[in-house]
């Protein structure tokens, strides 16, 4: 399945890219990257996506703002005048639409504005050629299902993540997901979130 959505960029001069048989709109001054964002199952930060949970999902993405190694505040403790924190005068560029195969991958077409002429550069050259979301979630223990609480961790999770135990091995499992950014990166904890294209006018 997949879905169109709405582009907050310059509106100006537009003219259509091909998204899975839909043609949305690209903004004027802006390159087109197709890509891989996340898929089902255990990625290296040991975060587990499962399908329902992607399908739920998929569509927080819709205009969600794009980073650079998740930095989207001038430092950890800079009050963001956003309600959701995420401060869009640092954003890249934005999401334009999703896509969930019948795979339960999940693709994103993004829109880079060109005045970021670094990030460009490197995009158009494969310099950087990955990424990695950024997500709200309800996050659960792989090996007894409970809920993780900072004030209530159960007997695995946080402190045996990534470990093997009696029970199976230990990571997250990421429920009520809501994807709030996507940021281009070097080293992707999901290895297979790669870009496939890069497109310029």
């Amino acid at each position: 399945m997949g879905k169109q959505v709405s582009v907050s960029l310059k509106l100006e001069g537009m003219r259509n890219v091909e998204w899975y048989g839909q043609q949305v709109p690209w903004p004027a001054d802006t390159l087109v990257v197709m890509t891989r964002a996340v898929a089902p199952g255990v990625n290296l930060n040991y975060d587990e996506f499962t399908p329902s949970a992607l399908e739920e999902g998929a569509p927080s993405f819709e205009d969600c703002p794009v980073y650079v190694d998740h930095v989207y505040q001038l430092t950890d403790s800079t009050e963001s005048f956003w309600p959701d924190g995420m401060d869009r005068s640092r954003s890249r560029g934005t999401v334009g639409a999703w896509h969930l195969d019948e795979n339960d991958v999940l693709s994103l077409l993004i829109f880079v504005d060109k005045k970021w002429e670094q990030l460009c550069g490197a995009l158009l050259s494969g310099a950087v050629n990955s990424v990695s979301m950024g997500c709200e979630c309800d996050t659960y223990c792989s090996v007894c299902g409970k809920l993780f609480r900072d004030d209530a961790p159960c007997d695995h999770c946080p402190q045996l993540i990534g470990m093997p135990t009696d029970d199976g091995p230990v990571h997250d499992v990421l429920g009520r997901i809501r994807f709030t950014e996507i940021s281009f990166v070097f080293d992707p904890a999901e290895p297979t979130a790669l870009i496939w294209s890069v497109q310029d006018d």
